[in-house]
């Protein structure tokens, strides 16, 4: 099952990079694409405490990798 979330978790990192990169380069960013952005840190966040969770169930080797 982890091995099913991280790509998709990459994928949501990618696109935050994404929206984090146009607020820099257009100074004059909203509000409200800030505040986006906010909300799925905090919902990366939670997801990435779930996915440890599941982690620690894994073998060492396994462990280690997913951590990277």
């Amino acid at each position: 099952m982890l091995s099913e979330l991280l790509p998709e978790e990459k994928r949501r990192l990618h696109e935050l990079e994404q929206q984090y990169f146009s607020i820099e380069r257009n100074k004059g960013y909203s509000k409200q694409l800030s505040s986006d952005i906010y909300i799925k840190l905090s919902e990366m966040s939670f997801r990435l405490d779930e996915m440890e969770k599941l982690v620690v169930k894994e073998s060492k080797i396994k462990r280690d990798d997913y951590r990277r």
